[in-house]
């Protein structure tokens, strides 16, 4: 509760329309994120120093071995074969070109796709996706902050599109090296 509690608070304060006031409304608005964001990074810290804290104590009892553990530890045994040859596989002085190629072009597509989102969100005009915000109704037109309609129209042509569209098949060249990567892993143990 103490986590979610600051984010509802934000979200009705941003629906909030200011008709007298926009000036204690707009600090209000602020204020309040900025508390929200402070107790989220509070909640984050407590919950991560409570947790060091348990490891430290029980450490013993934690390393103990369990029964439950069995089952992990059992298909740790039988998946170590496999991932010795993948890590063989995969390591870079001895990958193929061809696989250095695809992965490097993925790599590559994924930074270029992410420089232009991140562009996007500091240009005064985005080029990828239309400014919108909480109070803003679908329905409205382009000129009142709305998406005339349809929520697709959040993403600008042609560089939104064609942005998503890189990402994608960044993400398509990531998958099809990894499964190629999986596959010579099971011909070199003769699977």
């Amino acid at each position: 509760i103490a986590s979610i509690a600051p984010q509802t608070l934000v979200g009705a304060l941003l629906t909030k329309e200011s008709d007298g006031d926009a000036t204690l409304w707009s600090a209000v608005k602020t204020a309040s994120t900025g508390l929200a964001a402070v107790s989220q990074a509070a909640a984050s810290l407590i919950a991560a120093y409570t947790i060091t804290q348990t490891i430290e104590q029980d450490h013993e009892e934690l390393a103990k071995e369990r029964p439950e553990h069995a089952k992990v530890a059992e298909l740790t045994a039988r998946q170590a074969e496999f991932v010795r040859a993948f890590q063989d596989e995969s390591a870079w002085e001895t990958m193929l070109l061809r696989r250095k190629v695809v992965i490097s072009v993925s790599a590559s597509l994924q930074l270029l796709a992410f420089f232009i989102f991140a562009a996007d969100f500091v240009l005064m005009e985005p080029m990828c996706f239309r400014k919108f915000t909480v109070q803003d109704r679908i329905g409205a037109d382009f000129a009142d902050g709305g998406l005339e309609g349809n929520v697709f129209e959040i993403v600008r042509r042609p560089v939104g599109v064609a942005n998503l569209g890189l990402f994608a098949l960044a993400v398509l060249l990531h998958i099809v090296h990894s499964q190629d990567l999986a596959r010579g892993a099971r011909k070199r143990l003769g699977q």
